[in-house]
């Protein structure tokens, strides 16, 4: 195959089927996603089984990088579109996050292994996901994006490193290393996707494409468990407005920034939640892993790594971090910490009931 720039090859397409080289690809084709729903094939097949591999591991299989994994070049291309169809018909918000974010782990996962030339990085940016703003500096080896595009996708990867305080800020561009801008662009590719899992897909009445809801309905049953109580010593009633916000974004299954789930979990684990029980919280996150999970919580509850017990954000500092929810309540019981706002919610709650 030629004519799909500097990477002229199908593997290039197949790990990129976003990139603009899949949609030409795609248009020539005379790509319609209806057509796989009339008959049983190897696109819907492996369709199901990206949803699957997202839903039940946390990241989708790709091309080359998995021992023993065999491809078709052309069954890989065609089933993301497909796939993305299957999850935006069933308008589920955990499993719309947590494909989104399998996809976008292998396309950060593509990226790192092969190593491609910064121009052609550059291309994948500008061409697959439109951004025609970036540019990049083969002098500095940076690329250069607009602050205000940078603050949109870093304050969703969160965490320190991806605060524009850290980062190096000339003439209202911030520049990035190579691997900086990797991660740009997956979280890039998972905005992407939740945006087109946003946009309705009709339903289809072929028996392919009930059956394979009805699939993808048995996976999610299987997978998505209802969150168990809190702990009776433990009152849901007193949590302040941005714990139980965030309570409800993982009910929802929405994705967490770093910031964000260290402030959850430093709050519940001081108000007597166990380390084992804020995991299985946390399980409901598109992007879960229960290994990596574990030890982050315990680390925050002074169990591994440096032995100290964490405190949650004070009012002023998540305010910092977008994650202050202020309410009237708030400022009836004058709280600068959310662990105030518990104590002190507590307390006029027992005197009401006396």
């Amino acid at each position: 195959m030629t004519g799909y720039g500097p990477f002229s090859t199908e593997e290039w397409i197949a790990h990129f089927p976003f990139s603009k080289e899949a949609r030409e690809f795609l248009e020539q084709q005379g790509f319609s996603i209806s057509t796989f729903f009339e008959f049983e094939n190897k696109v819907v097949e492996r369709a199901l089984e990206r949803v699957r591999d997202a839903v039940e591991q946390g990241h989708v299989l790709s091309p080359s990088l998995e021992s023993g994994f065999k491809y078709d070049f052309e069954v890989e291309t065609l089933s993301y579109p497909v796939a993305i169809y299957l999850v935006a018909s069933l308008g589920n918000r955990w499993l719309i996050e947590r494909y989104a974010s399998a996809e976008s782990k292998r396309v950060f996962a593509c990226l790192q292994l092969k190593r491609y030339p910064a121009e052609a990085v550059l291309q994948l940016a500008r061409g697959g996901l439109e951004w025609k703003w970036v540019t990049y500096d083969s002098v500095l080896k940076a690329f250069k994006v607009p602050v205000i595009k940078y603050v949109k996708y870093a304050v969703r990867i969160g965490g320190p490193a991806w605060k524009l305080v850290n980062q190096r800020v000339e003439e209202g561009v911030v520049l990035l290393s190579y691997e900086k801008f990797l991660r740009f662009i997956s979280e890039g590719v998972r905005l992407r996707i939740l945006e087109r899992c946003s946009q309705p897909a009709p339903q289809l009445e072929t028996d392919v494409y009930k059956k394979s809801i009805e699939y993808i309905r048995s996976l999610l049953s299987q997978t998505m468990k209802p969150i168990a109580p809190m702990p009776k010593s433990v009152d849901p009633e007193a949590f302040p407005p941005c714990i139980q916000q965030l309570m409800r974004s993982i009910e929802e299954g929405r994705h967490l920034p770093h910031a964000a789930r260290f402030f959850l979990a430093s709050f519940l684990l001081r108000v007597g939640v166990k380390p084992d029980r804020v995991v299985e919280i946390f399980s409901r996150l598109p992007d879960f892993n229960r290994k990596r999970t574990e030890y982050y919580v315990r680390h925050i509850a002074g169990e591994k790594g440096g032995k100290k017990a964490y405190l949650p954000y004070s009012c002023e500092r998540a305010r910092s971090y977008g994650l202050c929810s202020m309410s009237d309540v708030c400022r009836q019981l004058q709280v600068q910490h959310p662990l105030q706002y518990y104590i002190r919610y507590r307390r006029a709650k027992r005197r009401e009931s006396e």
